[in-house]
């Protein structure tokens, strides 16, 4: 093996070594992101569990989610006796 191919070879493991460092890294980030998603998903819900803005907020949601279903069948209703 003379200098040449010693410099090649050598110079085939750290390409080796950097692709599989970048990968390693790439997969790492990702990790993390997952992570940092899952521990800011469960402080907001932490958050909405404990203010009372948010309690309020999500009653109200509710309440006009029932108003809107009710004025929807009072449409529908008409509707129908409209066309009897």
């Amino acid at each position: 093996m003379n200098l040449s191919e010693a410099r090649d070879a050598a110079t085939i493991i750290g390409v080796i070594i950097g692709v599989m460092t970048l990968l390693k890294g790439y997969l790492e980030y990702r990790r993390n992101a997952v992570l940092g998603r899952v521990q800011h998903f469960s402080t907001l819900k932490q958050e909405f569990k404990e203010n009372a803005y948010w309690l309020l907020f999500f009653d109200f949601v509710a309440r006009m989610r029932k108003v809107e279903s009710s004025k929807e069948q009072n449409r529908s209703a008409f509707v129908e006796k409209i066309r009897a």
